[in-house]
């Protein structure tokens, strides 16, 4: 068992760091990368996760979902969306990662968010982000009421933000959760979340949205990721925490389409300034517990002053 969890642990380490270079055509965004989160368990999932490399899947990893990623091209635009695709982590590949570890009291690490609206696109789609998160946190704990309370909140976010979203789609993924379909509900979760984040760059062109979910998505992810490493502190399990390059890419790829003046975009570029320093080790060598709480208290405070506006 315990060689078991070590090769899913490095697979999902991996599978962050190739987020920057795989990437799935056409966007395999955050929440996408689920899909083979309800596996992971299983053992022979660990196999899975090496399927990883197909763009959407990294998630396979483990529970870990996938909001898998944000890659944009770096020729990307404002108004240019046809080579845009979703490079951030999932909060839910971390949340596999760590329940494979040890399985940590998620619940008691989430900070629920009652507000649903807000005076800007920019800030309501991170903090649709944030509440992805903890969607991600109800589904992995089968928690029935708090999973469908987070998606309904997530609805009426998207709806504010003028998002189109598949009515059939998510009637079935609804009808899932009632059932407590988990492993069903997250493969159908992935393959509407795909077809979303493609819609959203391709049709609906708004690829600043989809990235901005994306980002706020991860803060959370990096908040309650950290504060549960932190907490149990191991080695190995701060090896999760070994994104710095992969927060650099997604700072330089998102340029192109995010605005740069805004208050809640220089609010992510900036803790990813910092948690970019705490995230650097030498020789592959595992985040430090003072390093894991650092960036706990910095993805807890971004996300705290975005919600505040």
């Amino acid at each position: 068992m315990v060689t078991y969890k070590r090769r899913m642990l490095m697979l999902v380490a991996g599978l962050f760091l190739l987020g920057l270079i795989g990437g799935c055509s056409g966007g395999s965004g955050g929440a996408g990368d689920e899909k083979k989160g309800g596996d992971e368990k299983k053992g022979g999932d660990e196999k899975k996760a090496g399927d990883e490399k197909k763009g959407g899947d990294e998630k396979k990893s483990g529970k870990a979902d996938g909001e898998g990623k944000v890659i944009i091209d770096k020729t990307l635009g404002k108004s240019d969306t046809k080579n845009a695709r979703l490079v951030m982590p999932s909060p839910d590949q971390m949340l596999t990662a760590l329940s494979i570890l040890g399985d940590p009291d998620w619940e008691s690490l989430v900070d629920p968010v009652k507000e649903l609206k807000y005076d800007s696109k920019s800030q309501t789609a991170i903090v649709m982000g944030i509440k992805l998160g903890h969607f991600f946190v109800w589904v992995n704990s089968k928690k029935k009421k708090k999973s469908l309370k987070a998606l309904d909140d997530i609805v009426a976010m998207s709806k504010a933000l003028e998002i189109e979203t598949p009515e059939k789609e998510l009637k079935r993924v609804r009808e899932q959760l009632e059932e407590k379909k988990w492993l069903a509900m997250r493969e159908d979760f992935l393959k509407m979340n795909v077809s979303l984040q493609n819609d959203l760059i391709k049709r609906q062109k708004k690829p600043d949205l989809a990235m901005l979910i994306s980002l706020g998505a991860y803060i959370e992810g990096a908040n309650m990721g950290a504060k549960a490493i932190a907490d149990d502190y191991g080695k190995g399990r701060a090896m999760i925490l070994q994104q710095a390059d992969l927060l650099r890419e997604a700072k330089r790829s998102t340029k192109g389409t995010l605005d740069q003046d805004d208050k809640f975009v220089k609010l992510v570029y900036k803790a990813f300034d910092k948690m970019i320093e705490l995230m650097e080790t030498k020789e592959g060598k595992a985040v430090s517990k003072k390093n894991a709480e650092k960036i706990h208290k910095q993805a807890k405070k971004t996300r705290d002053e975005i919600i505040k506006g």
